[in-house]
């Protein structure tokens, strides 16, 4: 054996491992853990997702109220595929994708406000820190104000400006018993 391999190899039995994970590597991998059948699904699945794939990531969803994705950068791909299987999922109510990248790709936008617009049972959903800014909550105001069900929407720390809090206040002219804190940046149904 060389060297190098000796540094390669595993442990002994009784031995302590020789690698120490760093704190905020092992919380990142307890979040993917928490996720998971559904991240693994969504890392997983491509533009053209077959139908397999599809019935999998749904039957994954609907064993689950809470879905948090929080701070898991997801890709953009991961993020589609999931928007499109949440338009028609039945079980989550709280969904939180806080700290990943939706940014304005309008195509993201589009399939998160098809989403908006056919789900009926999410009742909160956390955007702080996705980077939509002013464009994606206009891209969004049609979903928020065709949406029933939604409670709470949070879009802290995304840029928006005055352009973006005046669509937010379209959508509440629109839609009854729904109250807008600026300070916050959330639409909340009281």
């Amino acid at each position: 054996m060389t060297q190098s391999d000796s540094v390669l190899a595993p442990p002994e039995e009784g031995e302590q491992p020789f690698i120490s994970v760093d704190p905020h590597i092992q919380d990142y991998l307890n979040k993917v853990q928490d996720a998971n059948p559904v991240l693994s699904l969504l890392m997983t699945m491509g533009v053209e997702a077959d139908e397999a794939q599809r019935k999998s990531l749904a039957e994954a969803l609907n064993k689950k109220e809470t879905l948090n994705l929080s701070q898991l950068d997801l890709p953009t791909l991961a993020l589609y595929n999931l928007f499109i299987a949440l338009r028609s999922n039945t079980t989550i109510k709280n969904l939180n994708l806080s700290d990943n990248n939706i940014g304005t790709f309008s195509f993201l936008l589009r399939e998160l406000n098809l989403l908006l617009v056919h789900n009926q049972v999410l009742l909160y959903l956390n955007l702080n820190r996705t980077q939509i800014g002013n464009f994606g909550v206009q891209r969004l105001e049609k979903g928020l104000a065709q949406n029933q069900g939604l409670k709470l929407i949070q879009l802290k720390d995304n840029g928006i400006a005055q352009s973006g809090f005046n669509a937010l206040m379209r959508v509440i002219g629109k839609c009854e018993n729904r109250i807008l804190c600026r300070d916050f940046l959330q639409i909340e149904c009281i």
